[in-house]
C-alpha cells in the first residue's frame, strides 16, 4: 500500500519530527507540505496533491489525522478519515467529521486492513 505524509508543517519541521521518532527513513521522499499548495487545512489541497502525485483516486485513500482541521481537510478531499484521539478528545474529531476514531496507534494496521473502503493509499500527518 503506498503511503506518505501530508502535513501542515514545512519540510524541515517534518524531517525533525520524523527523525525524533526514528521514522524519517520510512518517509524520506514521501512527504508533502502545505507549503507546496495554495491553501492549508481545512482545505483539502495537500491531501489532493499527495493523491495526485501517487496516481491514486482520493476516494481510495485513507487519511490518519489528529486534528479537527486535518479531519475536515480529509473529508473535503473525499477521503476516508481515521481520527487518532491520542492527544485530543475524540468528540472534537467526531465533530469535524472523522469516519472512525481510535486512540492506540498499534491498532492502525488492523484498522487499515479492515477498513470499510478498499483503500489503496494511506496519508499520514505526524
Amino acid at each position: 500500500m503506498p503511503y506518505c505524509v501530508a502535513s501542515s508543517g514545512d519540510h524541515p519541521k517534518m524531517q525533525t519530527t520524523l527523525s525524533l521518532t526514528k521514522l524519517w527513513p520510512q518517509f524520506e521522499g514521501r512527504i508533502f507540505s502545505v507549503t507546496e499548495v495554495p491553501r492549508g487545512k481545512p482545505f483539502p489541497d495537500v491531501f489532493l496533491l499527495a493523491a495526485d502525485r501517487y496516481g491514486v483516486d482520493p476516494v481510495d485513500c485513507v487519511v490518519i489525522e489528529d486534528t479537527p482541521l486535518g479531519v475536515a481537510a480529509g473529508v473535503a478531499a473525499g477521503m476516508q478519515v481515521f481520527g487518532y484521539a491520542g492527544s485530543i478528545p475524540a468528540w472534537r474529531l467526531q465533530e469535524a467529521g472523522t469516519h472512525l476514531i481510535f486512540d492506540d496507534m498499534r491498532l492502525l494496521p488492523s484498522l487499515l486492513h479492515s477498513s470499510p473502503k478498499d483503500s489503496s493509499a494511506a496519508l499520514l500527518n505526524p
